[in-house]
């Protein structure tokens, strides 16, 4: 059984997986302890030259309790920590509770910081036939627009191999005035070897302007070695031809995995390399060629990882 955001993950995975091209390299470390301690440090350098750290620790504690943070010096990563229970028990089987905290500097440095508090409960039916999440999040303090107490609840159910979801989030702004920010629903089929996926929502993004995107995703597993995938989406508000992506993922061991994909829309094509050179250690090259001109992008990802 999926949450509704992680509906159409596989497809997901294909595409977005496996390519460091944020900036010119990204370096990342992983350490899992016995006693349920994680650590996960990750350094990109990015086209400009300058670092950008992120730091993410976990500890899983007795009754079902953990807690997770994270510190990063870009500013709109910031802070964050969380607090969750996980399966209440009882009359409350299936119920988790998740405290958290978010800190971040505005990129407007005359702005103020954002700073905010959450609460949010999610709820998986014992067979798997349901799942509930709601979040109450209110800024203590963001830029005069942004100034907001925010309800977000999402929703799935499953009927053998359907899962049908939606969401709605709403913001009641600190003037007192009230807005619908995001709503969609998803539909999806999925086995074993095979999903497919349509989309629907709407949202305003940074600008405040809206965005109502209607698309559909495919994946298949059409060997054992290999993924293929594509998704084609449209922004029905700009009047704009659909922007169709297509993928696919080759294991040609278990040390050795190709990626590739082509943007239509962007005239792009995306090429990946990863390699497992020992047990804890993963290096991955990846390049974006632009086929109308543009700058060629280069990444390389080194991964290591100890349990």
């Amino acid at each position: 059984m999926s949450w509704y955001f992680d509906l159409g993950k596989k497809n997901k995975d294909l595409f977005k997986k496996g390519y460091p091209l944020k900036g010119a390299g990204e370096l990342e470390v992983s350490l899992k302890a016995p006693n349920g301690v994680n650590f996960k440090t990750t350094v990109t350098k990015s086209t400009k030259g300058s670092l950008l750290a992120k730091l993410e620790d976990s500890v899983k504690l007795q009754n079902g309790v953990e807690i997770k943070g994270s510190i990063s010096n870009e500013a709109k990563e910031g802070v964050t920590g969380q607090v969750s229970w996980n399966d209440l028990g009882g009359n409350a089987k299936g119920v988790k509770l998740i405290g958290s905290f978010a800190s971040s500097r505005s990129e407007d440095a005359e702005a103020p910081p954002k700073r905010s508090i959450g609460l949010q409960l999610d709820y998986k039916h014992e067979k798997n036939i349901f799942t509930l999440s709601s979040l109450f999040k209110y800024f203590l303090s963001a830029p005069e627009k942004e100034k907001s107490t925010v309800f977000n609840s999402n929703a799935s159910f499953r009927y053998d191999k359907y899962t049908i979801g939606g969401t709605i989030e709403t913001r009641l702004f600190h003037e007192q005035t009230i807005d619908v920010t995001k709503y969609g629903v998803t539909v999806d089929y999925s086995n074993d070897n095979f999903s497919a996926t349509g989309y629907s929502f709407n949202e305003k993004d940074e600008e405040d302007v809206d965005k109502a995107i209607l698309g559909l995703s495919y994946w298949h597993k059409a060997t054992d070695l290999l993924e293929v995938g594509a998704d084609v989406f449209t922004d029905t508000n700009k009047h704009e031809p659909p922007k169709i992506s297509v993928g696919a993922v080759y294991q040609a061991d278990k040390y050795t995995t190709f990626r590739g994909k082509v943007d239509v829309a962007e005239a792009s094509a995306s090429l990946s390399y990863q390699q497992k050179v020992s047990d804890v250690a993963t290096i991955t090259l990846a390049t974006e060629i632009p086929t109308k001109g543009g700058e060629t992008k280069f990444g390389v990802g080194l991964a290591f990882s100890s349990e």
